[in-house]
């Protein structure tokens, strides 16, 4: 899952009704554009793309649109929500599991300490995402005019 750039004139542009996923060629390369970048590019515009790279093409994380100087990336607002409800996960059944080890019932607090690592994974895998949105944005925003 390495971080790409691609730049290159946009051709092909299509969106498939039923799932809303926009695709494009850019520079004769696939990239599958997210719906939150979708509006801000056109058919025959030059762009500078960041993204992963996948099967289907390059997943567009970040877009500069260089015919119009407009940059834009995807909103992380969701993933941080997601990631303040994967800390109180871990939060919750940290105390819960503390307070059953220290009652003497290691069941329940292994089973609220196992909880309490899922939560912190969530955490570390939304901080990976949104991480990952940023290092996209600065890359598509920097690229040569």
């Amino acid at each position: 899952m390495a971080m790409e750039l691609q730049r290159g004139e946009v051709s092909r542009l299509q969106t498939e009704e039923e799932s809303g996923k926009t695709t494009c060629l850019v520079g004769g390369k696939p990239v599958v554009i997210h719906p939150d970048l979708a509006s801000n590019i056109a058919e025959g515009e030059e762009v500078a793309v960041a993204g992963i790279e996948q099967e289907q093409g390059l997943a567009a994380l970040a877009i500069n649109n260089i015919t119009h100087h407009r940059g834009t990336s995807i909103d992380p607002s969701n993933i941080v929500l997601a990631m303040g409800a994967a800390g109180f996960i871990c939060i919750v059944f940290f105390v819960l599991a503390m307070q059953n080890m220290v009652n003497g019932d290691t069941t329940l607090g292994t089973l609220a300490g196992g909880a309490s690592l899922i939560g912190l994974a969530g955490i570390i895998v939304a901080l990976q995402k949104i991480l990952a949105i940023r290092r996209a944005a600065a890359m598509a925003r920097f690229v040569d005019a």
